[in-house]
């Protein structure tokens, strides 16, 4: 007698569904701990470890006494419930119990080894019940499937192998794709949960409808049997194949990491394609199981074909980068384009992982079905194949990550598995086969080592630096130096020219040129000034933390000033610290000076195990699409990094606006104005900006600050071409109270650890390009939004800005420097920059044209000469200066009273007068004198700029609702006049 037709047309869906909320646990659990316990190979291990030791707890423990359920469905089902109660619940369990854990170790000052064991301790109690449970739910399932088709035992066990794993592969892609990025991690848990519920709901009605003894569905064994021979073997292979299986996944991800890159969605398709092979090979192995005359021997050819299937991956490997690279040539830079991009991300992840994955997937029926039929074994045989296959993947991620990378590299792990392999199905054949077939086995064996050399000789260290995913390249056109595989990337460091670089899984992290006598980078820019700007900003910077190593050289900038006593530097990756020494000499200080520490940890982990306190701490980690990295931009780590400030204390984060979508900005700004009191936004070239704030108190930039730095910072900064105060004030974009009302009325969400939405979006930016140049535009403007709005002082005479590509090929401040050069003289600052030699015809020509066009103006447009100087010399220039440069014009055509309000208006400009400039533009405005788009656009700006200046938001409405239309041509405002109607219509309803 059978169970109704409705269970066996049911438990394949319901198993698959199962598996599809099994994955997106394991993912968003594992998501939610190494938010709680860091992103260190340790803690990815460890997450691991408990979340596949409490499925094999599962799964042993109802190996033992399966035989003994009479009605395994209702079981099931309450096992189902009980999970998904759990899941809904988790999310407010996670908050509580963590936020109770850091309060109670800041209470009782735990550091150390206690505050390690009470952190595992809990994070082990968050979800070891839950992956317990989970573990029972295949033998559990399984049972009542082989109760219901006792002649097709292994046939049962393959389609619910298949069906979960297939499922898995399903849940894995829906819910990095679509539920994380759309409803977050809380409300995805929930959905998995809800389908827990409802699959217990299912089971639990049709097991009560159709309840059959369980004598009547297979007769159950009265005495155990022991352990022989066989019955140890079969375990052994379950094991071991696990163990190999997980040593192919970690390497073939960081394999594909340097193809693919190493962004979350990356890791979603390489996991999802590893476990569809699992699926696939269930299902093949289904139709075979039961009939196979010699099972033993037919496992053990698996194993065989196992690990040389895997061996030929490793040539293959390099194809792979040759497709991607065709991938991001060919692909259109759309959302099409993007989705485009992935399928063929996914195909290769296939292409790689397929043949040795769908080997591993006919492995665990095949051997649970021999083991099944031993004898007195039973149902039993389920839950200790399945624990044993677990337990073989704890031991094979921890050698993986632990120990093969480390110490026999990527080259060889791959191999070190299918070595594994097959040495199992040389044993399997002659268990089962006898000596001959043993003998060729044991050949295949030889060949297997001997192959082993051979492809590893096939990995080649241009193709793993180029960063091919970017670049659409598939070779480096640089010399690598140095390639290392370390626990988290594969770190190398290149050299093109001059330049050097630091790369880690392909993509570059940092970029100087060593001769430290000669030209710059323009990474030391950015890296010189992520250390410098909050340096300058505080009085005492005694204590610092300095997260990310990169080059070295922002350390070896703050170590510079004298006033810092300490410097600890947070790493995650070891090799990253060993490879930069190729930087020297720019970065021996961070390395020799007593003062610099460094960690190898995680930034979040560091801080609360050691529990210190600073002054400044300064982050600039990598870019947010990698993974993990975008929790060092979300609201739950500045809040996390706050309580370690000192009163005063200042938090700078580095922040890149290239391949980011202004989206993207946004989230992060939001996420530091939820924690902060008062931030500064601040360029540091034309692509990079950094955010200095301050959880109590506000934040300024002192530009003539400058002038006190240490002569040896002074000197390196010199060399970069920031060589005086305007070259930092001028750069200055923004405070809190400029961007709020911006902000505030932004759709994008604040980064979130628990609605990861710059993590989910950042991976699509990189493909697209693009960037938020308006942001860093913000800050060379010909609006003066910063210095009106009360960000930062106008500059001092002589301001003497440096002429330099930091933002781009037409320097902004150089016409302003020719104009006041050529009518004022050079700048008396002894420490000014000489203008640089040999520039352009065009760029050379541009003071000169200015000034002709001012004493003839072309189609006597005296209001076009005016506006030039308006827009491209006074807002570089001092008040002082701009009102020389104004009175050495005196006379000439584009200054006479003929150019109708414009003189008028520049003399305003100049003073920064902002009721002054706001009055006469709107009037210039009502007067029909904006002529041009540019003009038109020019004048709006000023016109609300001045009135909010002189605290008066509604002319400055009034200015937008009469002028905008005709002024903007229907086109887009742009970043300042949006900022600017942000502020005019913040407390009314906006058009």
């Amino acid at each position: 007698m059978s169970t109704p037709l409705s269970f066996a047309r049911l438990r394949n869906p319901i198993f698959f569904a199962s598996g599809f909320a099994g994955l997106i646990y394991e993912s968003i659990w594992t998501h939610y701990l190494k938010l709680f316990l860091g992103h260190a190979a340790y803690a990815q291990t460890l997450v691991l470890a408990i979340f596949m030791g409490g499925m094999a707890i599962g799964a042993a423990a109802v190996g033992r006494f399966s035989s003994r359920i009479g009605a395994p469905l209702r079981l099931y089902a309450a096992i189902e419930a009980a999970i998904g109660v759990a899941a809904l619940a988790f999310h407010a369990v996670f908050v509580a119990s963590t936020e109770s854990f850091y309060d109670f170790a800041l209470a009782h000052q735990l550091e150390g080894g206690a505050l390690v064991a009470l952190k595992w301790s809990l994070a082990t109690a968050l979800i070891l019940p839950q992956s317990i449970l989970l573990g029972a739910t295949f033998p559990v399932f399984a049972a009542a499937a082989t109760r219901a088709s006792p002649t097709s035992t292994g046939r049962s066990l393959a389609t619910l192998y298949f069906a979960n794993s297939l499922g898995g592969a399903l849940g894995v892609l829906v819910s990095g794709f679509v539920l994380v990025p759309r409803a977050g991690l809380p409300a995805t848990m929930a959905m998995a949960g809800a389908m827990n519920l409802a699959i217990a709901a299912a089971v639990a009605v049709g097991s009560r409808r159709s309840a059959t003894p369980v004598s009547a569905l297979t007769p159950l064994p009265t005495a155990r049997a022991a352990m022989g021979r066989v019955e140890w073997l079969l375990l052994a292979v379950a094991l071991l194949t696990g163990a190999s299986s997980f040593v192919y996944e970690v390497a073939w991800i960081r394999m594909l990491s340097l193809a693919l890159g190493s962004a979350t969605h990356s890791f979603e398709l390489m996991l999802s394609a590893f476990i569809l092979g699992l699926a696939l090979g269930g299902a093949w192995i289904r139709r075979r199981i039961d009939s196979a005359a010699e099972p033993g021997r037919l496992l053990g050819h698996i194993q065989i074909v196992m690990g040389f299937a895997a061996l030929a991956t490793v040539p293959l490997y390099g194809a792979s980068f040759d497709l991607v690279a065709w991938a991001v040539r060919e692909a259109p830079k759309t959302d099409a384009g993007y989705v485009a991009f992935n399928a063929v991300r996914y195909g290769v992840s296939v292409l790689i992982m397929f043949p040795a994955a769908f080997c591993a997937g006919m492995t665990l029926p095949l051997a649970t079905r021999m083991l099944f039929a031993r004898p007195a074994q039973g149902e039993r045989a389920i839950g200790f194949v399945y624990g044993a296959n677990t337990v073989g993947a704890i031991v094979g991620v921890v050698f993986a990550v632990h120990l093969g990378l480390p110490m026999i590299g990527l080259d060889y792990l791959v191999a070190s598995g299918a070595i594994v392999d097959v040495a199992l199905g040389v044993v399997l054949l002659a268990a089962f086969g006898g000596a001959k077939r043993g003998r060729v086995a044991a050949a295949a064996l030889a060949g297997s080592v001997a192959a082993t050399a051979a492809v590893a000789a096939t990995f080649d260290p241009q193709k793993l630096a180029s960063g091919v995913y970017r670049s659409g390249k598939s070779a480096t056109e640089g010399r690598v130096l140095g390639i290392a595989h370390g626990k988290t990337a594969t770190i190398s460091i290149e050299r093109k020219g001059a330049t050097v670089s630091l790369r880690t899984n392909g993509k570059p992290d940092a970029s100087a040129m060593p001769d430290s006598t000669g030209p710059h980078a323009l990474d030391e820019v950015t890296m010189a000034l992520t250390g410098l700007l909050p340096l300058m900003m505080h009085d005492n910077p005694a204590r610092v933390a300095n997260i990310g190593f990169g080059a070295g050289l922002t350390g070896t900038l703050i170590l510079g000033d004298p006033r810092v006593g300490q410097m600890d530097t947070v790493e995650i990756e070891p090799r990253v610290v060993e490879l930069a020494r190729h930087f020297a000499p720019l970065n021996t200080r961070v390395y020799d000076d007593p003062r610099s520490q460094t960690h190898i940890d995680d930034a979040k982990s560091f801080f609360a195990v050691r529990g210190r306190t600073y002054d400044l701490i300064v982050s600039e980690p990598s870019n947010p699409w990698v993974s993990g990295v975008a929790g060092l931009f979300s609201v739950e780590f500045y809040r996390h990094v706050s309580r370690y400030l000192n009163d005063g204390g200042l938090f700078a984060q580095w922040l890149q606006i290239y391949e980011t979508h202004p989206d993207r900005v946004v989230s992060v700004l939001k996420a530091v104005d939820q924690v902060f009191a008062d931030y500064l936004v601040v360029a540091l070239d034309q692509s990079d900006i950094v955010i200095v704030a301050s959880p109590r108190g506000e934040t300024s930039i002192r530009p003539e600050a400058f002038t006190t730095l240490a002569p040896a910072i002074r000197d390196k900064l010199r060399r970069i071409s920031v060589a005086t105060p305007a070259d930092v004030g001028y750069r200055v974009i923004g405070n809190r109270r400029l961007f709020k009302p911006w902000l505030d009325a932004q759709s994008a969400p604040a980064n979130s650890d628990f609605a990861p939405y710059l993590d989910s979006h950042a991976d699509r930016d990189r493909f697209i390009g693009g960037g938020f140049g308006e942001m860093t535009g913000l800050a060379l403007s010909a609006y003066p939004v910063a210095e009106v709005m009360g960000a930062r002082p106008a500059p001092v005479t002589p301001s003497a800005i440096s002429v330099n590509q930091h933002f781009g090929s037409e320097p902004p401040a150089l016409a302003a420097r020719l104009v006041s050069q050529a009518l004022l003289g050079p700048p008396a600052a002894a420490e000014a920059l000489p203008l640089p030699t040999g520039l352009p015809p065009g760029l050379a020509a541009q003071g000169q044209r200015l000034l002709a066009d001012c004493a003839d103006p072309p189609l006597d447009d005296r209001a076009y000469a005016a506006a030039g100087l308006a827009i491209k010399v006074l807002p570089y220039l001092s008040p002082d200066e701009g009102r020389r440069v104004l009175a050495a014009l005196d006379g000439a055509n584009c200054m006479e009273a003929s150019a109708g309000l414009w003189p008028a208006l520049l003399e305003r400009v100049a003073a920064r007068d902002a009721a002054g400039f706001g009055a006469l533009a709107q009037q210039m405005l009502a007067a029909g004198l904006g002529g041009t788009e540019v003009r038109a656009r020019y004048l709006l700006g000023m016109a609300m700029l001045g009135h909010l200046g002189n605290d008066d938001p509604a002319r400055a409405r009034a200015v937008w609702d009469q002028f905008a239309v005709p002024a903007l041509h229907n086109k887009p405002p742009g970043l300042a006049l949006d900022i600017l109607h942000s502020h005019a219509f913040r407390n009314s309803a906006r058009p």
